[in-house]
């Protein structure tokens, strides 16, 4: 038995050290890059948020086929699939420029070109940059010789293709089309242009469908406003060449015109859509670029952009009487402008949520692949501490991902998604399942009838089942437990640290003490004792799965919900207290001299409802970070200023709030809420919290979805102290230090307690 149980011990943890396929740097980055492409796409493309595609459906099988063979070519393959799933066009794999195209205008030029084609029709080819204001004036003085034609061609295409930012200079698109637009459309109102982005406000649960304080939808801006001048419309034929080259505002603008019914709009180049919305120009791996539409682009009334009259093959020369130059004059005399506008757009928003795929525990490495870009993203853009991680996100995704492709059975996954999901360090990464019992039941989900913690840096026997005593003879309690299989605890404690998401050591090792003695049903663990200086050998058998109290190291049993300590001192217990109770109880010390809050547990809510009891004044205790996301974050980041709140505590009764000294009592034992409950009362009133550091994990949870019925938690809600300190990983503000001891545990004293009773000086 005692040889089974250690095999099955080195399988576990040597799990995520098999022999894995190694993968050079640029195969990884490409799977990497992949999975980084996908989670714009998800986030950011309108079709997405109009609930159009499910995105964990799209790429799949091309991360199984990319993680199979992970070279330049199948990784082109992979990304354009994945992106023609979205039967957008605009959005796709930038492969390589277009050559440059001839026109008349000199290449990189400083002067305007003009010529005059036959009928009378004025043909002006701008070139690629206007560096002043001369060159400006110079295009706006020209606009008072329109009349004389009898029609106008405007060609803005970029001669300079190597360039891709050419003709983009704020002025040309702020002052000349404007001023253009101005002089040709007269009173004919152009309709406004309007941009509609998703934006989410937190993370949106994956899992759970329960209202939370995140939420997410369309953001609409306006790009341009309604525009109408007094003056009257140019009133004869105009037509517009452009390409795909040009600056986005440029190619809006005269398709606002065609709107208008004010001009015909002629694009070289093969047949795209044109003015859908933003395209951002995204770097990925080997060089190359991928277009993504971040936006949808709609006129006043909600409809789309129209499309171009034409599109028309490249120039290949500037005569005159060339082929081009003969398309273009025909579009322009051509029957008249129709606006044909594209049809109206889907209002409706549904957030995709992926798939559980709980069917397996073992999921196929498509879907592994995929758990890997759902939880990298969704931490990448929306978790608020990612700066307080101990390493950088983007290495932790190098570092897991083989991990998971490399996993070869349900237990390799597991571990692997624990370890990934512990390297945020925030102690509410906790995982769970849709089955009661998974991999890890079997592997390591046993206990033999012994709890254990530590106790001044040193693990010590604090517990046992009590119908179970036979089985862990001959320990007894605060036996030292020096040697966990042969190994030194310090050791033992290692081999775990991977698959924790500890906010600080105090957490980690109050959970991890939880788990050093656990294994498969009915294995053995050998442990090795110090009691009075001599060392004691024994085996336990682990038997089941029973946590006990650990009451000699906790005192929430041996307190009532509410007592009275002493004369004059009122003692609460938060995890004890219902919400329903504490107007009873509130009004029972409404005259103590000091109240303490024991909070070295979980409370049920009721902060809410006590923190007004304890001030006179409006006062602020809790300052809010919640991600903002939108298409901005390709670029670098949000404004977190636009997302910043406060908790203002407010008094419920002025003449009746709680006048004697307010103590709290917290340890590691004191995460999240009860964590909220402290910095909630040092925000209404002085209070002297007693105790060590809590757990460092605060803010509303919210969960990502894994395949194999799994699901991932993490803090959503940034939570700082009114002044910006922050309280993840450092918890709350201690005011006085102080530990448990061996000796006063030994003695069956409280020594929290202690101190306040002396602090209170009753």
């Amino acid at each position: 038995m005692k040889l089974l149980s250690c095999l099955i011990w080195c399988i576990f943890f040597s799990a995520n050290l098999q022999a894995q396929k190694k993968y050079s740097e640029e195969e990884l980055g490409r799977i990497a890059d992949l999975g980084r492409i996908w989670g714009m796409v998800h986030y950011f493309h309108p079709s997405v948020g109009a609930g159009a595609v499910a995105t964990d459906s799209i790429v799949m099988d091309v991360a199984e086929r990319l993680a199979k063979k992970p070279d330049a070519a199948t990784y082109q393959e992979c990304v354009a699939t994945m992106l023609g799933r979205l039967n957008d066009p605009s959005t796709s794999l930038f492969l390589k420029q277009q050559k440059g195209s001839v026109t008349i205008a000199q290449k990189n030029g400083t002067t305007i070109q003009y010529r005059v084609l036959q009928g009378n029709v004025l043909y002006v080819a701008l070139p690629s940059f206007f560096t002043s204001e001369a060159m400006i004036e110079k295009v706006m003085d020209l606009v008072t010789s329109f009349t004389e034609y009898s029609g106008l061609i405007f060609d803005l295409r970029n001669p300079d293709y190597s360039n891709y930012d050419a003709m983009t200079s704020w002025e040309f698109s702020q002052v000349v089309m404007l001023g253009l637009a101005d002089e040709l459309a007269g009173a004919v109102k152009i309709p406004a242009l309007m941009e509609r982005t998703a934006f989410y406000n937190g993370f949106m649960s994956q899992t759970n469908t329960n209202p939370n304080v995140y939420s997410c939808g369309w953001k609409t801006n306006v790009v341009r406003a309604e525009k109408q001048s007094k003056g009257a419309a140019y009133g004869k034929p105009v037509l517009f060449i452009i390409s795909p080259y040009c600056n986005e505002d440029v190619i809006t603008q005269v398709l606002q015109l065609k709107a208008a019914g004010i001009a015909k709009v002629v694009v070289e180049g093969d047949a795209q859509p044109m003015g859908l919305g933003k395209i951002v120009k995204v770097p990925t791996a080997d060089g190359l670029f991928v277009n993504l539409r971040v936006s949808d682009y709609y006129l006043s009334k909600g409809e789309q952009l129209p499309a171009p009259d034409a599109f028309l093959p490249m120039a290949t020369d500037t005569s005159a009487d060339g082929v081009f130059f003969k398309s273009v004059l025909q579009q322009l005399v051509s029957s008249s402008v129709k606006s044909t506008l594209n049809s109206h757009l889907n209002w409706s928003f549904v957030y995709p949520k992926p798939g559980r795929y709980s069917e397996s525990f073992y999921p196929s490495l498509g879907q592994r692949v995929f758990a890997v870009y759902n939880w990298w993203n969704a931490i990448e853009y929306f978790f608020p501490y990612k700066h307080l991680m101990d390493k950088p996100w983007l290495q932790s995704y190098y570092r897991y991902l083989p991990q998971f492709i490399n996993a070869a059975d349900s237990l390799q996954y597991m571990l692997a998604m624990r370890a990934f999901v512990a390297a945020i360090n925030d102690s509410h990464g906790f995982i769970s399942n849709v089955q009661p019992v998974t991999p890890a039941r079997t592997f390591f989900g046993y206990w033999p009838p012994v709890e254990l913690a530590f106790v001044e840096d040193r693990l010590w026997v604090v517990d046992f089942v009590k119908d179970s005593l036979k089985t862990s003879a001959p320990l007894e309690l605060w036996d030292e437990v020096v040697t966990i299989n042969g190994k030194n605890i310090s050791e033992a404690v290692e081999d775990w640290r991977t698959y924790f998401a500890s906010s600080n050591e105090s957490t980690f090792k109050r959970d991890v003490s939880n788990y050093l003695l656990n294994g498969p049903i009915n294995t053995s663990v050998t442990v090795e004792v110090v009691r009075n200086g001599k060392k004691i050998t024994t085996t336990l058998i682990r038997s089941g799965r029973i946590f006990t109290n650990r009451n000699l190291v906790e005192f929430n049993d041996n307190y009532k919900t509410a007592q009275w300590l002493k004369e004059g001192i009122g003692y609460i217990n938060m995890g004890g207290l219902a919400p329903a109770k504490v107007d009873s109880v509130m009004k029972a010390f409404e005259n103590a001299k000091a109240i303490v809050f024991d909070i070295r547990n979980y409370p049920q809510g009721t902060a809410w409802s006590i923190a007004p009891r304890l001030t006179t004044k409006e006062k602020k205790a809790v300052l809010f970070d919640k991600p903002y996301v939108t298409y901005d974050h390709i670029a670098g980041g949000e404004d977190k200023s636009s997302m910043a709140s406060f908790f203002t505590v407010n008094p419920a009764s002025r003449s009746k709030a709680f006048k004697g000294k307010v103590f709290m009592i917290c340890n590691e034992q004191t995460q999240s809420q009860a964590e909220y409950t402290i910095m909630m009362f040092q925000g209404a009133t002085d209070v002297t919290v007693v105790g060590s550091q809590t757990a460092g994990a605060d803010g509303n949870v919210t969960s990502v979805a894994f395949p194999g019925g799994y699901e991932a938690w993490f803090s959503g809600l940034g939570i700082l102290y009114p002044d910006g300190k922050p309280t993840q990983r450092t918890g709350i503000r201690v005011d006085v230090l102080v530990k448990p001891t061996v000796a006063g545990l030994k003695g069956g004293k409280d020594e929290l307690l202690e101190k306040v009773i002396q602090l209170a000086g009753l």
